[in-house]
């Protein structure tokens, strides 16, 4: 396959170019002034009529290709209120690498002119303002020319405005084997993984370096996300690194990835019921222990009052009948303690 295969079709149509106010960069302008500044112009131009802002646009193409493609209009008069229209011709571009960017600059051609109405310069070409739209945010194109995008850009010099729409797509280009090349720079001849549907494994026709890409859209038109392979591919499934291991780990079965998400929730589950369990536990051993705790102590509370009543039974006044003899009184063993007196000295 050749290195330099025109694969990439861009589609530029030019919409629109506005500059209300005729200026040249430097605070110049492209036409004469009004005011009275501005009659003194008119009548010094070459048919006392004035000057037009005789206007064209120059379209590039960039990309790491070392042709530049471009394309330029002719110099057209803006009108009164300072707009460009273009006819509706869209502009094809084929180029053989992957697009970074869309640029145009805008010339005019004609008289410089000072606010004062004098002429700084006459008859020659400058730069207006310039406006570049990036590329490199898409990183994979559809085989449908259809897809545009429409885009309106504010100028980098003086904040004019430009409007166009583009496409950018593959132009149809195949391999040896007859399969379509895609991707960023549509030179890639990509089949699918044997490890998921998701992946593919990209060859460059150009280069021979191998990619990692994911197809788009859950279909195999095109790829996207493509990583670098350096030091080959293993198994036709993934990228190798310098031992003959996975160098990008994502690369995993949608089985396998499935099934891990399944063992996490699983495993999340099992884990919740786990506390579960174990809390309940604990509050049934917590409450045991209240009740062993109140068991004892209303037992060593029964245990205390017989004890005291016990002691205070056998500890009670022997009572004797006062209506008892002596003799009944020397029978049963009873004695009788004369209560003591005490003598009290008196002073």
């Amino acid at each position: 396959m050749p290195s330099n295969l025109e694969n990439v079709n861009i589609e530029i149509q030019l919409r629109g170019y506005s500059n209300p106010d005729f200026r040249l960069p430097q605070g110049r302008l492209c036409t004469c002034p009004k005011g009275s500044f501005g009659e003194h112009c008119i009548q010094a131009s070459p048919q006392r009529n004035g000057y037009n802002c005789l206007t064209s646009l120059t379209i590039f193409v960039l990309s790491a290709s070392s042709s530049l493609k471009y394309f330029q209009t002719i110099y057209n008069p803006l009108n009164q209120a300072g707009q460009l229209n273009f006819e509706q011709v869209p502009q094809k571009f084929l180029i053989d690498s992957q697009p970074s960017a869309i640029a145009v600059l805008v010339y005019n051609l004609g008289p410089q002119i000072d606010s004062d109405g004098s002429l700084y310069e006459t008859n020659t070409v400058t730069l207006v303002d310039s406006f570049i739209q990036p590329l490199n945010l898409f990183s994979g194109y559809s085989s449908d020319i259809r897809g545009q995008q429409s885009v309106n850009l504010i100028g980098e010099i003086l904040g004019t405005q430009l409007s166009f729409t583009y496409s950018v797509s593959c132009a149809g280009g195949i391999s040896r084997d007859g399969r379509r090349l895609m991707g960023p720079g549509c030179d890639l001849n990509c089949n699918t993984t044997s490890i998921t549907t998701n992946n593919a494994i990209c060859e460059n026709v150009k280069t021979g370096y191998f990619s990692q890409c994911k197809w788009t859209n859950g279909g195999n038109l095109d790829v996207t996300n493509c990583q670098n392979c350096p030091f080959g591919v293993k198994n036709n499934a993934y990228c190798a690194d310098e031992q003959g291991g996975v160098l990008y780990g994502e690369v995993v079965s949608t089985f396998y990835y499935n099934g891990f998400i399944i063992l996490c929730l699983v495993s999340g589950i099992l884990f919740v019921l786990l506390l579960l369990l174990l809390t309940c536990l604990l509050f049934s051993r917590r409450n045991s222990k209240q009740d062993n705790n109140q068991n004892k102590f209303h037992s060593s509370k029964r245990s205390n009052e017989s004890t005291l009543l016990k002691s205070t039974f056998n500890n009670r006044p022997e009572l004797i009948p006062l209506n008892s003899s002596k003799e009944e009184t020397k029978n049963n063993n009873i004695k009788i303690i004369p209560p003591r007196i005490t003598k009290m000295k008196l002073i």
